[in-house]
């Protein structure tokens, strides 16, 4: 398996998940892909860690904010 053939990408706007599968060789259309939404998402909030920000760098600048806000005791 050659892991260079899979990527990660967002549905269509009124879909709101994240996706890991393999693009058509235009890499416009899905061939296969999982729905991986919750799993990426407590990927980085174990990253960020919670209540905390992380800011992201481009070029030596800070070009984004990601906040992750723990807004629920469970």
């Amino acid at each position: 398996m050659n892991l260079d053939q899979f990527t990660i990408g967002q549905a269509c706007l009124d879909e709101n998940k994240i996706y890991l599968g393999k693009l058509d060789k235009k890499r416009r259309t899905w061939l296969h892909k999982k729905d991986i939404t919750h799993e990426f998402l407590s990927l980085m909030i174990s990253y960020i860690g919670e209540n905390k920000m992380m800011p992201v760098v481009s070029n030596g600048e800070t070009k984004y904010e990601i906040t992750c806000k723990k807004i629920k005791n469970s």
